[in-house]
């Protein structure tokens, strides 16, 4: 079964258990989900990686204070503790700031599940839009090159944890 077939069959289940019987990709591959009236959840159909791409807009790319909102981004990317596993990026055709998770669609168990990370995506998404609304980032404070890396006690000496010499 391709990709796309498995994507729709994933989708069908999920809308099935949500009371959306006829919830299905558009003939271009793309669905909007919509969830608590104001979270915006895209899908795509990647045929090539064999996946589907489920993504949300954050917001717009600010004109100024980019370097504090790219490193609190970068930051929270950190092994996905703080996305929960999705990956914050920049939308360089749109500029905007998007939350993006990968789903593959050959290793996804069933609708339940699919539904299970959208809903947990669609969380994801509405926490970082409340943090970057707040301006909780953009308060970030430059960092003087080289006062970013904690240093770490080693019998050879001091050491940064980034592993510079």
């Amino acid at each position: 079964m391709n990709t796309a077939s498995l994507a729709q069959d994933l989708l069908s289940a999920y809308g099935r258990i949500a009371g959306l019987p006829d919830l299905k990709f558009e003939p271009h591959g793309c669905a909007r989900l919509l969830f608590d009236g104001t979270i915006a959840v895209d899908l795509e159909i990647d045929e090539d990686a064999g996946c589907v791409q489920v993504y949300g807009v954050l917001r717009p790319l600010p004109d100024l204070g980019r370097e504090g909102l790219y490193r609190a981004l970068l930051e929270a990317n950190m092994f996905g503790t703080q996305t929960r596993g999705a990956t914050l990026s920049i939308d360089p055709v749109q500029h905007e700031v998007l939350l993006s998770r990968r789903v593959d669609v050959a290793v996804m168990t069933s609708g339940q599940a699919f539904g299970d990370l959208l809903n947990e995506f669609a969380g994801t998404l509405d926490q970082w839009r409340a943090r970057l609304q707040s301006g909780e980032l953009a308060a970030s404070a430059p960092v003087a090159a080289g006062d970013d890396l904690p240093l770490l006690s080693h019998p050879a000496g001091t050491v940064g944890m980034g592993m510079r010499a």
